[in-house]
């Protein structure tokens, strides 16, 4: 999958930055510069083994890392699931790898081919991206959560960083037919 505008929306939400060189550094709380070394020249095992101290050292309520703020217990997942190496490097080819596999099983396919509608896309990144907004009422248990709100609302300070109609409007452009060709006439 190539990069589209819905991951430059989801790094720019979840980081807070819009250089992308910054997005693949960023640790939660922008505590990146408290680190020995880049994360994109840290190891997906190292990653996982130090979040957990992150979270302690920095006072943050996980570690999520990279451009799309990837937690330990997804991280974790990702690398058994796509079978990457613990000692692979967290590069931003890597970190695309990662938000692909991500997209694809949130449905991102099945949305480009008009099987989900924006809604129920939507709702499913609300659910991998705690920054981005349900576009609809829904239930998290006994919760109920408006529109707007981020499906992990006030859960470890959670809340949406985005509206709900700059999501629409992104997954609208995303399945908008290509302008036809014009030609061009000497």
């Amino acid at each position: 999958m190539t990069d589209n505008i819905l991951k430059a929306l989801i790094r720019k939400t979840e980081t807070g930055k819009t250089d992308p060189a910054v997005q693949y550094e960023t640790i939660i709380g922008h505590n990146q510069h408290k680190l020995a070394k880049p994360l994109t020249q840290m190891s997906v095992g190292a990653i996982a083994a130090a979040s957990d101290g992150w979270r302690k050292r920095f006072g943050t309520t996980s570690g999520a890392a990279g451009a799309y703020q990837i937690i330990k217990p997804t991280l974790t997942s990702l690398v058994t699931s796509l079978d990457v190496d613990r000692a692979a490097k967290f590069t931003p080819e890597l970190q695309e790898r990662f938000a692909d596999s991500l997209l694809a099983a949130r449905g991102f396919g099945r949305f480009l081919r008009g099987e989900i509608d924006v809604t129920e896309f939507g709702n499913a990144l609300a659910r991998e991206w705690a920054s981005f907004p349900v576009l609809s009422t829904q239930k998290r248990g006994e919760t109920v959560l408006k529109r707007g709100q981020s499906y992990y609302d006030k859960v470890a300070g959670n809340s949406a960083l985005i509206s709900p109609e700059t999501v629409e409007a992104t997954l609208l452009q995303l399945r908008a037919p290509a302008p036809a060709a014009v030609p061009t006439y000497q």
